[in-house]
């Protein structure tokens, strides 16, 4: 994405363009900059003088990694039951008493 100014409209995006940053959703970074130096021609393109420009690129996020989030979605492989999941609600079986409990 470029600004110019140049002289008198012949830059292909008409006279003294100013780049269209709305596209940018991150934001976006100047890569180069020109100035104007007392209006005189600091590029030359097609014929075309330039007195200014300014490039600009939009900054973008590398991907983010997969998730290891568990989906709520239905899987095609059945997955294992749980074994030994413990439990809040009190058993009709007592348990085995401790065997290294002293005595009185």
């Amino acid at each position: 994405m470029t600004t110019y100014v140049d002289q008198g409209g012949c830059g292909p995006r008409g006279n003294d363009a100013v780049a269209d940053t709305d596209s940018c959703s991150n934001g976006y970074t100047t890569v180069a900059v020109v100035l104007n130096d007392n209006w005189n021609c600091v590029a030359t393109i097609d014929g075309c003088c330039y007195y200014s420009w300014t490039m600009y690129e939009c900054i973008n996020f590398p991907p983010s990694p997969p998730s290891d989030t568990p989906s709520n979605s239905p899987s095609d492989t059945p997955s294992l039951a749980p074994s030994d999941v413990p439990s809040d609600t009190p058993s009709d079986t007592p348990s085995e008493s401790p065997s290294d409990v002293p005595s009185d």
